[in-house]
C-alpha cells in the first residue's frame, strides 16, 4: 500500500455540502459502494488535478503546432503587416 499522509482542511458549509452530495452520486451510480467524504474529495482531487494536467497539455501541443508554422506567431505576423 502507497504511503499517504493527512491533511486537515476548512470548508465552508456549502463545499461540505456538495461533496456530501458528490459522494451520494458515486453512491447512486455504484451500489454496494459506500464512499467517505475522503473518497470524494479523493475523487475530485484526482479529476481537477487530470483536468489541469489535460489543459496543459492542450497549451503545449497548440504552442508547438504555433512554432510549427510561423504565420501563426503574433510577432512573425505582426512584422509581415508593418513591411520588416
Amino acid at each position: 500500500m502507497p504511503v499517504s499522509e493527512k491533511i486537515f482542511v476548512r470548508m465552508d458549509t456549502d463545499m461540505v455540502s456538495a461533496i456530501d452530495q458528490y459522494a451520494a452520486r458515486i453512491r447512486e451510480e455504484h451500489p454496494g459502494f459506500h464512499p467517505t467524504r475522503s473518497d470524494a474529495i479523493r475523487a475530485l482531487l484526482h479529476k481537477a488535478i487530470a483536468q489541469l494536467a489535460a489543459e496543459d497539455q492542450a497549451d503545449v501541443d497548440a504552442a508547438r503546432e504555433a512554432l510549427a508554422d510561423p504565420e501563426r506567431i503574433p510577432y512573425a505576423q505582426a512584422r509581415r503587416e508593418l513591411g520588416r
